[in-house]
């Protein structure tokens, strides 16, 4: 009905897909794949020259969750992410020990004001728990080992309700 506005090429490469975005303060930030060959996290700023790779040679960048200003992201290796939109910003907060039945896995990250929940599955000796973070490996922490030992909680649905996150 109006004016769309114009559209620009800004990278490519072979077969890259986007897989997931977000926007952080006047960036977007990119998480790509070109099937296993090199996924990466990108930021741009809607223009050629300020259009980069942030981190390469990540396994599959996953749940880019904007906190405050910074984001934090997941790959598939199972460490949890941060990133200012700087590639000196862009580090490792967190990575776990696969456990007993195998690799781990950060899962249903959700973003509740300027913490992030999600669950590890996997871990050795816990099982699959609710975890959170600020973006910080010292608030970086398992909310409650609410199964407690090896079996895994069972939590899901994690949905954010004001400044509290609910779930089943």
């Amino acid at each position: 009905g109006g004016d769309v506005g114009a559209t620009t090429l800004l990278a490519q490469g072979d077969d890259v897909v986007s897989i997931y975005g977000a926007s952080l303060g006047g960036l977007a930030l990119l998480a790509t794949s070109d099937f296993d060959q090199n996924p990466q996290l990108w930021r741009s700023d809607g223009t050629v020259a300020g259009t980069a790779p942030l981190k390469q040679h990540l396994t599959l960048p996953d749940y880019i969750s904007p906190i405050g200003d910074i984001a934090l992201f997941t790959d598939a290796q199972n460490p949890l992410w941060r990133t200012d939109g700087t590639v000196e910003g862009t580090r490792i907060v967190r990575k776990w020990r696969d456990g007993p039945n195998g690799s781990t896995v950060l899962l249903r990250v959700t973003t509740v004001g300027t913490q992030v929940f999600f669950i590890v599955s996997s871990v050795y000796g816990i099982g699959a728990e609710l975890w959170v973070s600020d973006g910080t490996k010292r608030g970086t922490r398992l909310v409650r080992d609410i199964r407690r030992g090896p079996r895994d909680s069972g939590v899901s649905r994690l949905t954010p309700d004001g400044r509290r996150l609910v779930f089943i």
